[in-house]
């Protein structure tokens, strides 16, 4: 995995094996991250004995979540507008400007700090079916965290 990072490190940005490379570490990304979701949501049935990893790791766990959904949304949105002609995702901008990665990875970070994506919504089904995942899967782990947080103080004041 490090030598396919300093392979498209080196490698022009236009390059289509560079685009491949870096599509095929993300969708490792994804896998892993979906793994981890579940092994964290597991958690609660077999608690460990230490009370403070459940909570780190799900604050570890958050900024990886956060930064794959970002790739996700940039990545349908770009297959879409190859394949239709028009945005899958669309954003509240001047019609001169165009989103970039960073614009997609701000929205999914925006997810954390508001219940609503003001800005970013979704113009097909499957745009609007991947906002409701995402939103899912971002209240599913601020419950996880919540629930560790309150059996942290619990465990602490016996």
């Amino acid at each position: 995995m490090l030598a396919a990072l300093m392979y498209c490190m080196v490698t022009p940005s236009k390059s289509r094996w560079r685009r491949i490379l870096i599509d095929a570490l993300a969708v490792f990304g994804v896998f892993k991250i979906l793994v981890m979701f579940l092994l964290l949501n597991f958690l609660i049935f077999f608690p460990p004995s230490d009370r403070v990893m459940p909570i780190l790791q799900l604050l570890l766990f958050l900024p990886s979540l956060l930064l794959i959904w970002g790739w996700i949304y940039w990545r349908m949105d770009i297959r879409y507008i190859a394949r239709n002609g028009k945005r899958m995702f669309l954003f509240r901008m001047s019609a001169d400007d165009s989103p970039g990665p960073y614009d997609y990875v701000l929205a999914s970070f925006t997810s954390l700090i508001s219940s609503t994506l003001g800005g970013f919504t979704g113009d097909t089904r499957t745009a609007r079916t991947l906002i409701l995942l995402h939103g899912l899967m971002m209240w599913d782990i601020m419950g996880l965290s919540l629930s560790r947080a309150i059996s942290l103080v619990a465990f602490s004041s016996k």
